[in-house]
């Protein structure tokens, strides 16, 4: 943890390949590619987008407000600089590694307010997705809670595919996104997945099938990470699901339909 910001010019970029423990996650990358070959997507999340990582590396509490004094502007910015490098360097190290995409989990308009988002992170964010497309590595971009404030700013970051859980308007985000960036959500991954039964998930995941795969532009899949405590029988439930509603044919539409 970073004790005081002025610390920050002490800060180094880690190097994938040496600092533990990411040669460990780089290696299961790798393992996975050589097993599955091109079966399945392999996602290798860098997980923590700029401001998540300095807030990490602060404390959330301390980074709140740190926010709130104007003269720890110019150290922040410093910080969330250094924060979108290593977030680039370890994304372009998965890709190497066997990873067929990557993803970023960042701050949301639930926590910062939709001007900070825009001042701070949306900068970076578009730094980090204008770095993937370069190197044609598909990037999503997760945030937790409502995003309806900063939709339009997740879109214009760049990233290949927002991932947006259920507190979100399902039609308000179709809205927002179609044509141009692809929806992975929406279903609730606690209280349908978790505690649900297989057919609440069916009946939920038709239910977003509906309302954002018209169209094209949608992957059907939790709003949010799984709970270990997630039942098996729901995950299936779900891939079910979209197996049987959620393909599309040559032209588009839906073969559920």
């Amino acid at each position: 943890m970073l004790k005081n910001l002025e610390d920050v010019n002490t800060l180094r970029v880690p190097d994938p390949e040496k600092d533990q423990p990411l040669p460990q996650i780089l290696k299961a990358g790798s393992l996975l590619r050589r097993e599955f070959i091109d079966r399945v997507f392999i996602m290798g999340r860098v997980d923590q987008g700029p401001m998540a990582l300095t807030a990490a590396l602060r404390g959330y509490s301390q980074f709140f407000l740190d926010l709130g004094e104007e003269k720890n502007g110019p150290l922040i910015e410093r910080l969330l600089d250094i924060c979108v490098e290593a977030d680039i360097r370890y994304a372009r190290a998965l890709r190497e590694a066997g990873a067929h995409g990557t993803s970023l989990g960042e701050l949301g308009s639930d926590t910062i307010s939709p001007a900070m988002y825009r001042k701070l992170g949306l900068p970076r964010l578009r730094i980090f997705y204008a770095a993937m497309q370069e190197k044609r590595f598909p990037a999503s971009l997760h945030q937790c809670g409502n995003t309806a404030a900063v939709l339009s700013d997740m879109v214009s970051s760049g990233a290949a595919i927002l991932e947006l859980d259920p507190r979100t308007d399902a039609r308000k985000a179709k809205e927002t996104t179609r044509k141009k960036t692809t929806i992975l959500g929406m279903v609730d991954p606690a209280n349908v997945l978790e505690r649900g039964t297989p057919a609440l998930v069916q009946e939920k995941s038709r239910e977003a099938i509906e309302i954002l795969a018209p169209g094209g532009g949608f992957i059907l899949g939790p709003g949010c990470a799984l709970t270990p405590e997630t039942p098996q029988a729901n995950v299936e439930a779900l891939v079910e699901c979209a197996a049987q509603f959620g393909r599309y044919r040559p032209d588009g539409t839906l073969l559920g339909r």
